[in-house]
């Protein structure tokens, strides 16, 4: 999803919510892009299109994530598997980051917010893959607040963790 001024730009993964979004809140506020987050042309465009629709990017949120098969033991984690959430959680952030780090630049503003996870900071709870690559997207987060903060940008990582609710 990518917010430029007060209008939404939603890049939904579910294909029964693709084009109700725009469809609920009005063709005026809210467009439709399909962006795999992998391909970095996909990325661009979804930013492209943010911008030429609503004339900038204001906010960019870096929501999307996968996990997958939770073996415990490192030795049964598959390399397919592992490198498929690198490139969705890791390199998809890092491309959703850069594309609109190239529009706030020169506009010299904007905000970034990537979506971490109580993995960001803790081991054990979910599958190495998922673990590293929430460790490594807060890592990237402040090397990235680090260069874009003298462009007024604010680059920030939040990681919700699951609340239980006593009774």
């Amino acid at each position: 999803m990518a917010l430029a001024s007060n209008s939404l730009l939603p890049v939904p993964a579910a294909a029964s919510r693709r084009r109700s979004v725009p469809e609920d809140l009005g063709a005026d506020i809210a467009v439709f892009v399909h962006c795999d987050v992998n391909i970095e042309s996909d990325v661009e465009k979804a930013v492209d299109t943010a911008i030429s629709t609503f004339g900038k990017l204001d906010i960019m949120v870096n929501n999307a994530a996968v996990g997958d098969p939770r073996k415990p033991s490192i030795v049964d984690n598959d390399l397919a598997d592992f490198e498929r959430v690198v490139k969705v959680n890791l390199i998809g952030v890092f491309l959703g980051t850069k594309h609109a780090a190239r529009s706030m630049v020169p506009a010299r503003q904007g905000s970034i917010i990537t979506l971490g996870s109580v993995c960001s900071s803790v081991g054990g709870v979910a599958s190495h893959a998922y673990t590293s690559t929430k460790h490594a997207i807060v890592g990237l987060a402040k090397n990235a607040a680090a260069e874009l903060g003298q462009f007024g940008i604010r680059m920030n990582c939040l990681s919700p963790s699951l609340k239980h609710h006593w009774q």
